[in-house]
Formats: structure tokens, sequence, C-alpha cells
């Protein structure tokens, strides 16, 4: 099929914001570009493929340097159409400016346009698709696993919040549920516990669990419930289908394996209980997710505009500790005892240097990580006072979280 680059364009970029939507795919034209006649793979599998491997090919490689544009456009891409968080939301991880989130959104958009032009439309080598004609299979599932084994062994290093992950996939969903007229019901608060979850490992969890349940659930609807203790969340996930109803259809009941395997896999490397069963008509999947406890950070700066910038960044993630002085810091960081400190260098009657220096000499707060954050570019200082992390200002959302993750992952 011969195409334009415009056109070519446009197609890759409404098939980025429909990648969650097999119906949709699958009459998308941008299949016929792309998927290789004769593929044995379904062409809404194939094209859903193709576009999360051109994204994956854009992941700089291993010693690229975190703040990079490489990093932050794959970053960017990652957060739009892996997670399908919107251009507001994606700002905020990344801690810019919405505008320069729809900047690198072009830029991303045109570094997708042209690996896809080069690899498929100009014949240039591609991923093979899976379970063509006299391939083996083995090579694929090796790959599956792979995949998975990396998205499962991910770390859970500080709570996920469960209500969050269910109303980002429910959104992702809700297209492919209408079309097959089931009803998504949501119930699960925002007061919930934080869970010991990786938070895109349970997103796919949650994806094929529910995907599966939207099948069963044709005509119906399909439900979410959860609950907690003191120590573990339950979820709920419960499909109810009318089969009379339009749209009931025959469930695949190879491809209902295959999620759920996919489901199982994932949730036995994140320490999560995943049951499947039928009652009274209705199929309905499990959840057991441990709890986490919510890790307490003290952010010691006089700027009263950085303490809020701050506590926007982390406060789903930490319970948020403020100090505008040094003396109220090292008063709060001796009763609190939190798990992670950041420090302002520049501060009236006692700078940074000064409370550093007497928390890393006191017994009760020397183990405490402290990250420095300052307009001085004094990172080797810092370090040779026992920072355990140096952040120059102004400090963006991403360098923020990724600096505390590597102190609590060392401590």
């Amino acid at each position: 099929m011969t195409v334009d680059r415009d056109t070519f364009e446009r197609d890759v970029q409404d098939a980025l914001d429909h990648l969650y939507d097999p119906a949709y795919l699958l009459v998308h034209p941008l299949a016929t570009v792309l998927v290789p006649p004769g593929s044995a793979e379904p062409p809404q599998r194939a094209l859903h493929r193709i576009l999360r491997e051109a994204i994956d090919a854009l992941k700089p490689p291993p010693g690229a340097p975190p703040h990079s544009p490489s990093w932050r456009i794959y970053r960017y891409l990652s957060l739009r159409y892996a997670e399908m968080l919107t251009i507001a939301q994606v700002a905020s991880e990344l801690g810019i400016s919405p505008r320069q989130c729809r900047r690198d959104h072009h830029e991303a958009i045109a570094a997708i346009c042209s690996i896809l032009w080069e690899q498929r439309v100009h014949g240039q080598p591609g991923p093979s698709p899976p379970d063509a004609p006299g391939q083996s299979t083995e090579p694929n599932g090796a790959l599956l696993e792979a995949e998975l084994g990396k998205l499962g062994s991910s770390p859970p290093t500080v709570g996920t919040l469960l209500s969050q992950v269910v109303d980002s996939v429910a959104a992702t969903l809700s297209a492919l549920a209408a079309r097959k007229h089931v009803k998504l019901v949501v119930a699960v608060s925002s007061e919930l516990p934080p869970v010991a979850v990786e938070r895109a490992a349970l997103r796919q969890i949650l994806l094929e669990t529910l995907l599966d349940a939207i099948d069963h659930g044709c005509g119906g609807e399909v439900s979410l419930h959860a609950v907690a203790d003191s120590r573990r969340v339950r979820l709920d996930v419960i499909a109810r289908s009318r089969p009379s109803a339009e749209g009931a259809q025959a469930i695949d009941g190879a491809q209902e394996d295959a999620r759920l395997a996919v489901s199982r896999r994932l949730a036995d490397l994140q320490g999560v209980a995943l049951s499947v069963s039928q009652q009274k008509g209705s199929f309905v999947v499990q959840l057991t997710l441990a709890t986490a406890e919510t890790p307490v950070i003290l952010v010691v700066d006089d700027n009263a505009d950085v303490l809020s910038l701050f506590r926007r960044y982390l406060d789903s993630l930490y319970d948020v500790y403020p100090a505008t002085t040094g003396e109220q810091a090292l008063r709060l960081a001796s009763q609190i005892r939190p798990d992670i400190i950041t420090l302002d260098v520049m501060m009236p009657s006692q700078d940074g240097w000064e409370v550093l220096q007497m928390l890393k000499h006191d017994p009760s707060t020397a183990h405490i990580p402290v990250v420095v954050c300052s307009v001085l570019r004094e990172r080797e200082l810092a370090l040779s006072l026992g920072a355990a992390e140096f952040l120059a200002k102004p400090v963006t959302a991403e360098h923020l979280r990724a600096a505390l993750q590597r102190c609590s992952t060392t401590a």
C-alpha cells in the first residue's frame, strides 16, 4: 500500500492514541501498511506489538545520562502510551511545564515515525511477528518470559495507590468495554492503604485480568471492589454477563488462558495472590495484595514554594513533614525519625551544611539518608559530609523521585 509521509505520521499518532483498543486497531489503515501480508498474527495484535516495539527501540543505551533528551523522549512515550497518562499527568510526572511536554510530544511522535517509516515502509528489517508460518513459537515464549521477568522483578520501593492504578486501567479499557456493551463499575476507595506492588506491573496484571473479565461480561457488567485489613488489600473483579444481550460473543479459551498466564506470572513475581473462580454464573478474579507502610520524608527548606512543590511531587508516595529552619529540622529528625531527609543549604540562622554535619554526628539520625538540594553546585562537598545524594535546583519530580528511590534501595 502506498502512503505519503504526512498521512503516515497522522496514522501513527491515531494508532498510538488507541493502543489498547483492539477493535479500533483491527480496521486501522496502519495495520495494512505495517503488518506483513499473510501474517499468522491477528492484525490488531501485530499492530499493537509493532508500536510497543518502536517505543522500546527508543530506550537509551546503558550509561546514557538520565537527564539527556533521549531519556526524556523515551520516558514521555512510556508514560503517555504504555501507561496511558494524559499530557498534563505526564508533565507532572516528569516535572516539566505542559508547554515543554507538548514540545516533547511532537519530538517523540517524530522519532517513532522515523523508526517505523524506515523499518516497515522502506523495507528495513524489523522484529519478526510471532507464530509466523514455519517458525517455532519457543523464541517468542522466551521473549515473553524475559519481558515479564524484567517487569515483574522491579522492586516496589514505595507504596502504590491501588485506586489510582484501577482508575487508570479502567480509563484505558473504557472504549473497548463500551464496544462490548459492558458496564464498568469501580468501587475502589482512595483511602485504601498503599500496596507493595510495582505500579507498571500492577497495571499489566489488571489490564490482562480486566480484558478477560470484559469478555466474560459481554452485554452485562464488570465490577471492581476492594477491602482492606491491617496487612492486606483484597481486590475482587466480578464479571456478570447477559448472553442474550447485543454484542455477546463466545470467549476465546486460548486467549483467556494466555491472559491469565500473564497475570499469574506477574502476580507471582510481585508477591500477589491471584485466584479465579465461577460463582453463581459470575466470573470472579480475586487479587490479594500486601500493604506497604508509607515511608516518611522530612523536607527542609525555608522557601514555602519549594515545600509546596515537593509536597505535590511526593504526597501520594510519602508522609511529608516540612521544616523551614535548621533548628526545626534537627528537632523533627530526632522526634519522627524519617526514612529520608531532603535538605536545602542556603537557610538563615543555621545553614544546611551545619545541619548535615549535626545529623551525621548524632547516632540517632546518622543512618538517615540525606538528599542535599541546592542552587549551589557543591556536590563534592555534600557527599564528603555524608549526604547520600545531591540534586541541583530547580529539582524536577523525576529526578527527585529517582534519588529517593536510590536512597530507599541502598538504605
